[in-house]
């Protein structure tokens, strides 16, 4: 058997990664011009590109925190747990003794993987920025008001490891760039409250919405992948039915639980997009808040009969929308500061007193 390639020493590492992908001097034309658009526009500017800063600062953190992998019995790094179990494998020695440590690169370093990013991201979008885009980064604030809501919001998270650098990647990216933060708020609520607010103001497509988080599909609008490269445009009945989607099969990073049992495959067999593109928009959601309801009605009943066989629908039916209700909260981007999810009203409700008043006993009835 060859010779196993093991880990090297970090700062050989960076000097062949610099080497191989030298920085220029200076970063061209678009930079020099995305240096006067960076921060809030004040709705002066035609487009606005909305960057979720959290992803740039965890990326450049996590890039540069040295994370590596150690045997007790022998003093090599291994840059791979590939390559700690493969030396384990050779050596007769158990996996799980395997150790992971940190030994942070220079801040430096994490500043220079966190302003290329944004210059990628300047690149992507270079028509934009010599058309005068105001280029708005976001960052999540100390506090978070779902965890008001649910106390276990995120609680999954809470014993990963936090990059050395992550904080200072936060700070350089307010100093120096003007990002946007508000206590109490994520950025993905800061970004969907940008997106709607410029939605209104002119269109759809108006704006971008930067970012590897799924999560912001549930905002209308265009979405851009800056790790893939993927360009997607969602309209405002696919963000619903992403949304919807969502309360069925919960989000395990965020610790918000859907409807045990179903995952992403029941849940287009239980709300098929197809369905509810018949409809108008708010009775679309209507019929989505509707399917969605009798899931969780379904499971609280299976669940409930259990120890109290004699409990009444309606009661049953209180459990699921609290249920549903708790989740929705916690899942949902805000649009508006501070405004939270509200469930659909029927679409007769709707309508003006008048307007209803005026309507036919028969169509009263078919809606």
């Amino acid at each position: 058997m060859g010779k196993i390639k093991m880990a090297k020493d970090f700062t050989e590492f960076w000097e062949e990664e610099l080497a191989s992908h030298p920085r220029p001097e200076r970063y061209g034309p678009v930079w020099d011009r995305a240096a006067k658009l960076w921060g809030h526009s004040k709705g002066t500017a035609k487009y606005e590109i909305l960057i979720d800063g959290d992803i740039l600062c965890y990326k450049a953190a996590s890039t540069t925190d040295g994370k590596h992998y150690i045997h007790p019995e022998t003093d090599i790094k291994f840059r791979y747990m590939a390559d700690a179990k493969r030396w384990c494998f050779l050596n007769d020695k158990p996996t799980t003794t395997l150790e992971t440590k940190y030994d942070p690169e220079p801040w430096e370093h994490a500043r220079y993987n966190l302003k290329n990013q944004l210059y990628n991201i300047c690149l992507k979008f270079e028509p934009y920025i010599l058309d005068g885009a105001a280029l708005r980064i976001f960052l999540t604030g100390i506090l978070n008001f779902r965890k008001e809501i649910v106390s276990t919001y995120k609680e999954s998270r809470e014993d990963d490891h936090r990059p050395f650098h992550l904080d200072a990647c936060k700070e350089y990216l307010i100093d120096e760039f003007r990002a946007e933060r508000v206590e109490g708020l994520e950025a993905d609520d800061l970004m969907g409250c940008a997106a709607i607010k410029k939605r209104k103001e002119h269109h759809e497509l108006s704006y971008w919405i930067v970012t590897t988080d799924k999560d912001l599909f549930c905002i209308p609008g265009n979405h851009y992948n800056p790790d893939t490269g993927e360009e997607k445009h969602t309209t405002r009945l696919e963000s619903l039915h992403f949304f919807y989607t969502q309360l069925l099969i919960g989000d395990q990073t965020d610790n918000v639980k859907g409807v045990p049992g179903i995952g992403p495959k029941k849940a287009d067999k239980f709300l098929p997009f197809d369905k509810y593109t018949k409809y108008k928009l708010d009775q679309a959601e209507w019929e989505m808040y509707g399917d969605v309801l009798k899931q969780y009605y379904d499971w609280c009943k299976k669940e409930l009969s259990k120890d109290h066989s004699d409990l009444v629908d309606e009661v049953i039916l209180h459990y699921a929308r609290a249920m549903l209700e708790t989740n929705a909260k916690q899942l949902w981007i805000l649009q508006e500061p501070f405004v939270m999810w509200e469930h659909p009203r029927r679409p007769d409700e709707l309508l003006e007193p008048k307007e209803a008043e005026g309507k036919p006993e028969e169509e009263k009835k078919s809606t």
